[in-house]
């Protein structure tokens, strides 16, 4: 092999890790949450984290309990209709959606139910 095969070889190589490096940091998993069984979370929002790659809301449950209620990122959840002000501190919601596995209080939601009865979706439906 010649020495500029060889540099080629090097270079393909390290191109080849950072790619495979990198994948796993560039998709976030729902493995952490039992998508078999559905869970109903009401209570008051203590905290909406309007953030990428999730937004969460934070909700005290009717027991005390604090959930936090995990949803897709911002700019997902205004095509499916939500805005900043949907859901603010203090409102009163009901949420459906798979409790995480590690019996942690999360929730990866299906929806989100306001108290005026607006339900909003926390992902968008896929079709065949």
């Amino acid at each position: 092999m010649t020495r500029g095969m060889h540099l080629r070889h090097a270079f393909l190589l390290g191109l080849c890790s950072c790619v495979t490096t990198s994948a796993p940091q560039a998709h976030h998993s729902v493995l952490g949450f039992d998508g078999r069984r559905g869970l109903e979370v009401s209570g008051v929002v203590r905290e909406v984290v309007w953030a990428n790659p999730h937004t969460v809301i934070v909700v005290e449950g009717d027991h005390g309990e604090r959930w936090a209620i995990e949803g897709e990122g911002p700019g997902v959840l205004m095509r499916l209709g939500w805005s900043r002000q949907a859901i603010t501190v203090g409102d009163r919601v009901r949420t459906v959606g798979a409790p995480a596995r590690n019996g942690d209080h999360r929730v990866r939601c299906d929806f989100v139910q306001t108290a005026s009865g607006a339900r909003l979706p926390c992902f968008p439906t896929r079709s065949l």
